[in-house]
C-alpha cells in the first residue's frame, strides 16, 4: 500500500472512531455502562480469509456477564468442512464512551477450552433515560483465529440485539 493512502486510510479510521464514540455519548446523557449491554444478542463471525464462520447468540446480563452459543464452520486439517457448537462464558466491561472490553472462555465440543479478550464498540444505540441501550456492536479478537496461521489470522464479529 502506498504512504499516502496508509496515512488516509488511518486518518479515516481515527475520524470514523471519534464519530462512533461522540454519538454515543450525545444520545446516552450518562454515557454508557453495563447496562447498556443487555439482553440477547444475535451473532456473526469470520476467521482470516473466510477460513472459519459462525453465527448464534449471546446473553448479556447489563452488569458485565455473558453466555455464548453458537455453531461453527470451518476447515478441518483434511481440508474438509466440519461443523461443531461452541459455548463462551465470561465478563465484560463497558467504558463511557461505548467501547468494550470482554474476556471470554471457549469451551469446544470435544470439553478442551481456551481464553479470549475481544475490543468491541457500541455502532448503534436506542436511547433509554439515563443510559443508552446497545443495538449494535463491532467486535475484534485480540488473539489470532488461528493458531496455526503465521500471519494471525484476525477475527471480527457484529452483534445484533434482538427485541425483549
Amino acid at each position: 500500500m502506498r504512504k499516502g493512502a496508509t496515512t488516509m486510510l488511518a486518518k479515516t479510521m481515527l475520524f470514523t472512531i471519534t464519530l462512533l464514540a461522540g454519538a454515543g455519548l450525545a444520545q446516552g446523557e450518562g454515557g454508557f455502562s453495563n447496562g447498556s449491554i443487555q439482553g440477547l444478542y444475535a451473532f456473526t463471525f469470520t476467521v482470516g480469509a473466510n477460513t472459519v464462520a459462525g453465527l448464534g447468540t449471546c446473553r448479556f446480563d447489563g452488569v458485565g456477564q455473558v453466555d455464548c452459543s453458537y455453531r461453527v464452520n470451518a476447515t478441518s486439517p483434511a481440508g474438509k468442512r466440519m461443523t461443531g457448537t461452541i459455548t463462551n462464558r465470561g465478563s465484560y466491561q463497558v467504558a463511557p464512551e461505548g467501547t468494550v472490553e470482554i474476556t471470554l472462555t471457549i469451551t469446544y465440543p470435544d470439553r478442551s477450552s481456551d481464553r479470549v479478550a475481544l475490543d468491541m464498540v457500541v455502532t448503534d444505540v436506542e436511547p433509554a433515560g439515563a443510559t443508552p441501550l446497545a443495538l449494535e456492536l463491532f467486535a475484534i479478537q485480540r488473539e489470532a483465529g488461528d493458531p496455526e496461521d503465521p500471519e494471525g489470522s484476525l477475527v471480527i464479529a457484529r452483534y445484533r440485539r434482538l427485541s425483549d
